[in-house]
């Protein structure tokens, strides 16, 4: 089955980044789409992350107590193939899709979204390049 990431949504407009407060599910778990999955604090307020689909839990590779930035991933839920294609042509990720076809580990797309400084959609050439020149091995 597909992966399909758990991004660290836009949460406002002057939000640059969350903290993560507790997990609502669990590895394995099966959820629905857009049932809260992770609870986030920002400076103004406790808000939820949802799913973006329905799936199971496949991972989580954020940390509670840890801030994370707009557009960083959070973790993974097992989707359907429909599922998967549906968010990837309404335009949820394309530079997340690239790494999650690569196989490449979570730190290295936090390093593109932090490099870049933009949220997700964004210039994908550029993305694309630097994603190219930094992959391991």
């Amino acid at each position: 089955m597909p992966k399909v990431p758990i991004i660290m949504p836009q949460l406002g407009e002057s939000i640059a980044e969350a903290t993560i407060v507790r997990f609502c599910v669990e590895v394995g778990d099966t959820v629905e789409t857009d049932q809260e999955i992770i609870e986030v604090e920002t400076n103004k307020a406790v808000m939820g992350v949802t799913t973006p689909c329905a799936g199971k839990i496949e991972g989580f590779s954020a940390s509670v107590s840890e801030a994370y930035p707009i557009g960083t991933v959070l973790g993974y839920v097992e989707a359907s193939v429909e599922d998967a294609e549906r968010l990837n042509a309404a335009g949820a990720g394309p530079i997340a899709e690239h790494a999650v076809q690569n196989e490449l580990e979570p730190f290295l797309f936090n390093r593109v979204m932090q490099r870049l400084e933009l949220p997700l959609r964004f210039d994908q050439k550029a993305a694309h390049s630097y994603l190219l020149e930094s992959r391991p091995g």
